[in-house]
């Protein structure tokens, strides 16, 4: 979590390429709901990298996600 945004893994996403989602709470908090600000993809993934699997992290603009690879 940076500030408001909280990013998390998906590495079973899309044959398991995976992806990082990125959530921003609605004007009224965190008690209400909340909104998928992103969905991060590698542009040269494929099936079986597991992008987020090895852990995700945000500081500030800046979202980091680790990925297994397939090779």
């Amino acid at each position: 979590m940076s500030g408001s945004a909280i990013v998390a893994g998906a590495p079973g996403y899309a044959s398991d390429q995976g992806a990082a989602y990125m959530f921003v709470p609605e004007p009224t908090g965190w008690s209400g709901e909340v909104h998928q600000a992103a969905r991060l993809t590698a542009s040269d993934g494929g099936p079986g990298d597991d992008l987020g699997e090895a852990g995700v992290a945000i500081s500030g603009n800046t979202v980091v996600a680790g990925a297994r690879g397939n090779g």
